[in-house]
């Protein structure tokens, strides 16, 4: 493949990755699929052209079986340890790659009876460490070991892997006499092309890998207007891309501070007593500053890192244009693990959709907030026409939510019984107020007029289209649970459950209020009454749960 080519695949993969991160970033609430596709498929097709340039095509064919078939990392350690057992006896051949950073080795495969821990290992540490840091291959003695009674000395042969820069170190590890060097350098150098491209793929792997969480990360942060949902999943998708085992979220409080609303991996109680000020400490420099901080070693700075056990960490800030509205920490107990700088700025991109999220659900729980006390407002503008119920909406609107909860109305739900207990008699005026404030017995007009109200208020609702979850419990509050209700004679299960809650708060309220025709009941008196009614004109397991918030003492009835 030519060099133009390469760059236009690179060109592709930046402008698919771009597309999907500022797609959802801009609350699209969907990425695009073909940002998502183009950016891996452009990195699928930079591996294989990595693997083509990497080893000869007379090497990948292998036809004396003494090379890889494939580029596979396992399959290229398998074949350097039979190399390798030709000249010396082996207990393990292992593979690594330097991590995004260029700070850290991974594993990538080891094959043999004595593999070595998987541990990342930092630049510059044990033979591996120091071979990536440029001091060529080496070969030295990393300990002795007792096989079948006998002391034996086991030696690490490590070479750099890349023509140029190096991208990984394979490395072996030998029993007995020292070994010779050339014989090893030789196997090294030929299956060299192979553990080049078995390195490159790896990273190529791994690169894709990240691009994927980061798209399905900011579709979900994008798609969602619950913060708690917001900032869980940005905490466990950050913990994922930088490898990190601890972390939180930190929120903007409204005097300023900072304190933490979600963690992982911290110990108990540092949850609910962080608080930080602009400024103070690593979270509050970036909280002030706007701007990521990484610390390799906070073992030796004093921080709180030390005794959370936090060796390694980034903080970031979750931030928009319009300011910084919190703070994300992600760290690890090992050193030399601290986010490289592609994960850094994955983990930025993440902080500012999340930013911009959290701000359309404040403003969407704002505009929520602002309608329910407009709502309020026209109820209570109603009761005043009648001064027997004044009060009574707040009373019914509380107990209703109570009673919501208890029968495990989702949230949407115990939204929409809401605006129906403010509103659930809207219609009476037009049905005619004289029907509701007359001491005598109603005529069979005002009767029939009285039944129409849960119909005019059911139609007035439906005119707003954020209002029609509310139609149906409006509408059927005053079915009974026999059938023998109004106004189209539901039954049971029939009844929408919202209709059931709202009966049972409406006439508990109004059963304990005072009446032109009658006093108020007493507590006592109302539960006594709806128990009796509770499987003719009620939901039994509305009134249980009605007794359940009681107490079983009544007198607390009159908060309601």
């Amino acid at each position: 493949m030519k060099p133009v080519a390469v760059v236009v695949i690179s060109i592709v993969a930046l402008a698919g990755l771009l597309a999907a991160v500022y797609g959802a970033g801009a609350g699209a609430g969907s990425v695009s699929a073909l940002g998502s596709l183009s950016c891996i498929a452009a990195v699928a097709v930079l591996a294989r052209w990595v693997v083509g340039r990497a080893v000869p095509a007379t090497q990948r064919r292998g036809a004396s079986g003494e090379l890889p078939e494939s580029v596979e990392p396992q399959m290229v350690c398998e074949t350097l340890h039979r190399r390798v057992q030709v000249v010396a006896q082996v207990n393990a051949v292992h593979l690594w790659g330097l991590d995004d950073g260029g700070k850290r080795l991974l594993q990538i495969a080891a094959v043999g009876s004595r593999r070595p821990g998987t541990e990342p290992v930092v630049v510059g540490d044990g033979v591996v460490g120091r071979v990536a840091s440029g001091e060529g291959p080496l070969l030295e003695r990393i300990e002795r070991q007792s096989l079948e009674g006998s002391p034996q000395t086991v030696w690490r042969y490590a070479q750099p892997v890349g023509r140029g820069a190096v991208i990984g170190v394979a490395a072996a590890d030998i029993v007995g006499q020292e070994p010779h060097t050339p014989p090893l350098a030789a196997a090294f150098e030929e299956l060299g092309p192979f553990c080049e491209a078995a390195v490159s793929l790896v990273r190529a792997q791994r690169q894709a890998a990240v691009a994927r969480d980061l798209i399905e990360a900011s579709q979900v942060i994008a798609g969602t207007l619950d913060p708690d949902v917001i900032v869980r999943t940005l905490l466990v998708r950050s913990l994922a891309l930088a490898g990190a085992q601890s972390g939180s979220v930190m929120l903007k409080r409204s005097d300023g501070d900072f304190e933490i609303v979600v963690a992982r991996g911290l110990p108990d109680g540092v949850e609910e007593h962080t608080r930080v000020r602009p400024g103070d400490g690593i979270a509050g420099w970036v909280a002030a500053t706007g701007r990521p901080l990484v610390v390799e070693d906070l073992q030796n700075t004093g921080e709180r890192g030390r005794r959370h056990g936090v060796r390694s960490a980034v903080s970031l800030p979750i931030a928009d244009d319009d300011g910084v509205i919190g703070v994300l920490n992600v760290g690890s107990a090992a050193y030399g693990a601290a986010a490289s700088e592609s994960q850094t700025a994955s983990l930025e991109t993440l902080c500012r959709i999340s930013a911009i999220a959290l701000r359309n659900a404040s403003a969407q729980a704002a505009t929520h907030d602002l309608s329910l006390e407009t709502l309020k407002a026209l109820a209570l503008a109603m009761e005043t026409k009648d001064p027997y119920s004044r009060g009574t909406t707040e009373r019914i609107v509380e107990l209703a939510e109570q009673l919501g909860s208890a029968m495990g109305l989702s949230e949407s739900e115990q939204d929409a019984l809401q605006v129906a207990a403010l509103l659930h008699d809207i219609g009476m005026s037009a049905a005619g107020d004289v029907c509701a404030v007359v001491d005598r017995p109603l005529s069979t007009v005002e009767q029939s007029l009285l039944k129409t109200h849960p119909v005019i208020a059911a139609d007035v609702l439906r005119q707003a289209p954020a209002l029609r979850d509310s139609v149906p419990i409006v509408y059927h509050h005053h079915e009974s649970y026999d059938g023998t209700g109004y106004v189209t004679g539901l039954k049971a299960d029939a009844i929408p459950l919202g209709a059931r809650v709202l009966a049972v708060a409406d006439s508990f309220v109004a059963m304990t209020s005072s009446r032109p025709y009658r006093p108020a009941m007493t507590a006592e008196e109302a539960l006594a009454e709806m128990s009796r009614l509770a499987g003719t004109q009620y939901d039994p397991e509305v009134v249980r749960a009605l007794t359940e918030i009681l107490g079983g003492q009544p007198q607390h009835s009159r908060d309601f």
